[in-house]
């Protein structure tokens, strides 16, 4: 589905289809036990019913055909099962069906409408932090980083990924590995230079998956951090450039209402300063997506996904899902 209005076009599909499997196995239950949460306010004309429908069910509620369709649901059609409007003189099953179809419709909307929306901007000023690039460093020249065993640059190179992690982090390998060696001047450099630079940073702050390898902070742990950074107004962080962990910590946030995929995709990305999704960013945020369907941090019903409240202990602090 493309987003919300998806679903709404495909509702009068799917509420048939819960009538069809209401009628086949609650025929015989009264329907204002069935649906006690319809609205004391709606009368008969939300059904729908032509003249000779609303004619039977004047017949069975011993209303006057002028005025049975302005009678409370509660009063007329609702005191009756299906069973009993299918039997009655002037209704029979096609309209009963449609009554149940009516009710349903008129239920899933009134829910949809109790939902509180989520906005993009509520999200971010309560739960995200800003995005904080490190400072371009002057680390040496050239020359200086075919020196990287010398103490002197080996100390440089160390201080900077300190630096930058601590202030950046978590950030791409590959980007962080960029970053120190154009802080020698070169604009770019060979693999083997980027590979010496690698060997310099502690294996404990390279975490690797399916979705990139990034280097931690080493007082942030990915399995408990529950974050994420927005970038400054009118700048894009590309979720290729985003740790899996925290763009699914956004995306919890932003479930924390239900809404069907596409839309938990948009509000995410949105929150990075995204506003068109690649094929690339899809399968990426699927991934996430996927990781919090594992973990139980969000649940589905088949068609929306809501997070789950639960509460993660970090050491004395209680961090809240929802």
């Amino acid at each position: 589905m493309p987003d919300e209005t998806a679903l709404y076009t495909e509702l009068p599909a799917l509420c048939g289809e819960l009538a069809r499997i209401f009628v086949a196995r609650h025929a015989t239950d009264r329907l204002h036990t069935a649906f006690p949460a319809i609205s004391s306010d709606l009368n008969v004309s939300v059904l729908g019913l032509d003249k000779r429908a609303l004619a039977g069910l004047a017949y069975a509620t011993g209303l006057s055909p002028d005025t049975v369709a302005l009678a409370p649901l509660k009063n007329s059609a609702l005191q009756f099962s299906i069973a009993e409007l299918t039997a009655s003189p002037g209704i029979g099953a096609a309209a009963a069906y449609q009554i149940a179809i009516a009710l349903i419709e008129n239920s899933v909307t009134t829910c949809a409408q109790a939902t509180v929306p989520v906005h993009v901007t509520d999200v971010v000023s309560k739960f995200a932090i800003p995005y904080t690039r490190a400072p371009e460093m002057s680390l040496g020249s050239p020359n200086d980083l075919d020196k990287i065993r010398s103490r002197e640059v080996s100390d440089a190179i160390d201080y900077a990924i300190v630096t930058i992690v601590d202030i950046e982090g978590p950030i791409r390998l590959d980007h962080l590995t960029r970053r120190i060696i154009q802080g020698f001047g070169f604009d770019r450099a060979s693999t083997r230079r980027q590979e010496q630079v690698k060997r310099r940073i502690p294996r404990t702050m390279i975490h690797r998956s399916r979705l990139g390898t990034f280097v931690w902070p080493e007082h942030r742990d990915p399995e408990t951090w529950l974050e994420f950074r927005r970038p400054s107004p009118g700048t894009i962080r590309p979720l290729s450039d985003i740790p899996p962990e925290e763009i699914a910590n956004a995306m919890c946030r932003v479930a924390s209402n239900a809404l069907n995929r596409d839309a938990l995709f948009r509000r995410t990305a949105e929150l990075f300063g995204v506003s068109r999704i690649s094929a690339s960013a899809s399968d990426r945020l699927h991934a996430c997506l996927d990781l919090l369907l594992i973990s139980e941090r969000v649940k589905s019903d088949g068609l929306t996904y809501s997070a789950h409240s639960r509460v993660f202990s970090i050491g004395s602090d209680e961090t809240y899902i929802q």
